[in-house]
């Protein structure tokens, strides 16, 4: 008689729950400011509609260009500071000599060896981190994009402003917490296993 089919669900990886909530959470506050950049934006282009070409290309004056070149430096540093904050911790070397010859004493008499750090500690950790990024990055681009509402307001420049605004949606998208986005930070930073066979006959 044949045998039938496993047909039960596979198990899901721990914490797996606690991530999709995290970043759901995460997804609606990056929607808010989206949504609000957005909005700024289709507010300047609509009381631009009535202008004419050259309206739209005039220069702002000296003080809202420097804000616009600000606004434009909020949206680069933006990327910097979230890969600033996602950059993992260097590991700890402080560890004495003592210390791995007591760990490689209890090893040689068949006793276990001290269990490294869980895998969920470290994902928790990087989750973490990578809210804390992306919430800041966030909040920078939409920092920009009110300061090209500005610009196209008092510095009647709204070329420059909805530049900024459209730029900082951009950047939102491209940073959009998603959960391959995550998964695939946490590889790419997982610390490599310190290897105890070196140094051994």
């Amino acid at each position: 008689m044949p045998s039938q089919p496993d047909i039960r669900p596979r198990p899901q990886p721990a914490g797996g729950d606690a991530v999709e909530r995290r970043l759901r959470a995460l997804s609606s506050a990056c929607a808010a400011l989206a949504a609000a950049v957005l909005v700024t934006a289709g507010t300047i282009g609509w009381a631009s509609r009535g202008g004419s070409a050259g309206a739209w290309l005039t220069s702002p004056p000296a003080d809202s260009f420097v804000i616009a070149v600000g606004a434009l430096l909020l949206v680069l540093l933006a990327g910097a500071v979230h890969g600033r904050i996602m950059r993992p911790a260097e590991p700890d070397e402080s560890e004495s000599d003592g210390e791995r010859d007591a760990d490689d004493g209890g090893e040689a008499q068949g006793e276990a060896p001290a269990a490294p750090p869980e895998a969920a500690t470290w994902a928790a950790a990087r989750l973490h981190a990578y809210s804390w990024a992306t919430g800041v990055s966030f909040a920078m681009l939409a920092a920009a994009a009110a300061l090209g509402a500005a610009v196209a307001a008092a510095g009647r420049a709204p070329f420059y402003g909805l530049v900024i605004c459209i730029a900082s949606l951009l950047a939102m998208a491209a940073r959009w917490p998603r959960r391959s986005g995550f998964d695939l930070a946490l590889r790419s930073d997982r610390p490599a296993e310190p290897s105890r066979a070196r140094g051994r006959p």
